[in-house]
C-alpha cells in the first residue's frame, strides 16, 4: 500500500512539474499574451472571446486557454487564478486578462493572480531537484531535463552571476519568457538556496503584480510608464548580465 500511494504521489508531482517543465524546455517560441482588448466586453453581456472568432489572427494559447475557460462559464477569479499558474501566462496573462473581465473590486483579481502565481514556485524549488534525479536515469526523462538545464543556462546568465537579485529582476520584469515560472526553474537548476529563492520570487512577484495591476488599471496612461519603467528594468537586466560575462 505504501509503495502505491508513493506512485500515486510521484505522479501527481509528474502532472505539476514534469509535464509543464517539459513544455518550457521543447518549445523555446511560446506565444505571449497580446493584450486584454480580446477579452473585454459589456460586463452586462456574454464576453466575446477570441476563440469564437473566425478569420481573426492567430491566437496566443494563452489567449485560447482563457478564452475556454470563459466560453464554459467558470467564474473569472478561477480562471484568473488557472492562468496565473501557467507557465504561457503567468502574473501578467491572468491581470490583463482577468480585471476586465471582472464585475468586482480590481484588487480581488490582483490578489488572486499572486497567490496563483506562486502556487507552483513550492514544488518547482523544493521538489523538482529531487524529482529530476529520481527521473534523470529514465532516457525520456533524461533528455528532457538534460534540455532544461542548457536552457536554464543559456537564460540564466544574470541569475548565475547575480544570483538573488538576478532572480529578482528576472521575475519582477513582466515580460514575455520572464516570470516566476521560468525564474524558479532556472534557479532550481542552477541549485541555489530554495529558501531564499522563494523568498526572492515572491518579492518579485509582488513588484510584477504592481507594475501589471496599475498598467491595467491606468489604461492609456500607462502606456508612458510602461515605456519608461520596463525597458529601464529590461536594460538593468541585460547590462547586469553582460557585466557578469567580462573576466575578472
Amino acid at each position: 500500500m505504501v509503495q502505491k500511494k508513493n506512485r500515486f504521489a510521484l505522479i501527481g508531482l509528474l502532472a505539476v512539474l514534469v509535464i509543464p517543465s517539459m513544455t518550457w524546455a521543447i518549445d523555446d517560441t511560446l506565444p505571449a499574451i497580446s493584450g486584454s482588448d480580446s477579452l473585454s466586453a459589456e460586463k452586462e453581456e456574454t464576453i466575446d472571446t477570441p476563440v469564437n472568432r473566425e478569420g481573426e489572427e492567430k491566437l496566443s494559447l494563452a489567449e485560447t486557454i482563457a478564452g475556454w475557460m470563459y466560453d464554459n462559464n467558470l467564474d473569472p477569479r478561477l480562471v484568473t487564478f488557472i492562468m496565473s499558474m501557467l507557465p504561457v501566462s503567468e502574473l501578467r496573462g491572468a491581470v490583463l486578462i482577468g480585471i476586465p473581465t471582472y464585475d468586482g473590486p480590481w484588487w480581488h483579481i490582483s490578489l488572486i493572480a499572486l497567490v496563483g502565481n506562486l502556487v507552483p514556485v513550492i514544488p518547482i524549488l523544493f521538489l523538482l531537484d529531487l524529482i529530476m534525479r529520481l527521473l534523470g536515469r529514465i532516457g525520456f526523462f533524461k533528455r528532457i531535463f538534460d534540455k532544461m538545464k542548457r536552457r536554464a543556462r543559456r537564460k540564466g546568465g544574470l541569475i548565475e552571476r547575480y544570483e538573488y537579485l538576478g532572480v529578482f529582476l528576472f521575475v519582477a520584469i513582466p515580460l514575455p519568457f520572464t516570470g516566476a515560472w521560468t525564474g524558479s526553474l532556472i534557479a532550481s537548476v542552477l541549485r541555489m538556496n530554495p529558501w531564499k529563492s522563494f523568498a526572492t520570487v515572491c518579492v518579485g512577484v509582488v513588484t510584477a503584480d504592481i507594475i501589471m495591476t496599475s498598467f491595467v488599471l491606468l489604461g492609456w496612461w500607462g502606456l508612458p510608464a510602461a515605456a519608461v519603467i520596463l525597458p529601464a528594468l529590461w536594460g538593468l537586466s541585460k547590462w547586469l548580465e553582460r557585466r557578469g560575462r567580462k573576466p575578472n
